[in-house]
């Protein structure tokens, strides 16, 4: 672990370096919010509709430690990004974050690590908001409480699939529509489509998955949408290791395109699992 992580420069170096990585990083958050990854992006609503038996059933196919037992968790998550401008390129490492649930308030909290010291506040707050856009990541909640604040619209069968539609309620939601489609050999989402206020409008995103205990757990996710002219793609892939009787993330691996150009390159390392 040691020799692979030597690699790491601790800080940025060089200003030029630093100041494009945060470009590029800007540009990261403003596309990432509210889309990518199913586990990722759903918002969480308190508005309750009546159980859909067929989420249900779907959510009884998928690996959920929160409903196989596990209480509270805590993690220390390491983020390394490759620095593209470099040649060769090295890895740059940025503040530790500190990951806690618990399932009593169900509230997925990221803390950059207190003894980190020296860091600029608003850089402090700008990782804690990044990390937000990971919190179904870390720990997803059901398909039933995401979609607990949206109406069913219609569905469409084939042999195989399944179409399901579902629509926000407010008005002010940022995302309106959910299209999922659902592979009924297997009892898995093959793709999911969402339609946005605010652009992107649409992206679409098509899981693999690995099975663990008998249930699915998505072992890759690749994101596409457009933005004018440009298309953009997210391939986020996840590994995952066994801590007392829970599987959960222990490396995940993101490359961020704009066409065949990669924007982005991070990788985060998931260690010091707490359990209750």
């Amino acid at each position: 672990m040691q020799n692979h992580l030597g690699e790491v420069e601790s800080n940025c170096t060089s200003l030029q370096i630093r100041r494009k990585l945060e470009r590029i990083e800007l540009l990261r958050l403003l596309l990432f919010a509210g889309l990518t990854s199913f586990f990722i992006c759903f918002p969480y609503s308190a508005f309750s509709q009546p159980p859909d038996p067929l989420i249900q059933k779907l959510d009884s196919h998928y690996y959920y430690p929160s409903q196989l037992g596990l209480r509270s968790l805590a993690a220390r998550i390491t983020w390394l990004q490759k620095d593209l401008t470099a040649s060769p390129q090295k890895l740059i490492s940025h503040p530790e974050v500190l990951f806690s649930w618990n399932i009593e308030s169900d509230v997925r909290i990221f803390e950059v690590d207190p003894r980190r010291k020296g860091l600029d506040e608003n850089r402090k707050e700008e990782i804690e908001n990044f990390f937000q856009n990971y919190r179904e990541v870390i720990l997803p909640r059901s398909l039933g409480q995401t979609l607990s604040g949206y109406k069913f619209i219609r569905s469409q069968k084939s042999p195989s699939l399944i179409t399901v539609e579902y629509q926000s309620l407010h008005k002010q939601d940022e995302v309106q529509k959910y299209i999922l489609e659902i592979d009924t050999k297997f009892w898995r989402l093959f793709k999911i489509n969402i339609q946005k206020k605010s652009p992107p409008y649409r992206a679409t995103s098509k899981f693999k998955y690995i099975k663990k205990e008998g249930q699915w757990l998505v072992s890759e996710t690749l994101a596409r949408f457009e933005m004018g002219k440009d298309s953009y793609s997210e391939k986020t892939s996840y590994t995952y290791q066994k801590t007392m009787k829970f599987w959960l993330p222990s490396k995940i691996n993101q490359v961020f395109k704009k066409g065949d150009d990669v924007l982005h390159n991070y990788q985060f390392l998931i260690n010091d699992h707490l359990i209750k």
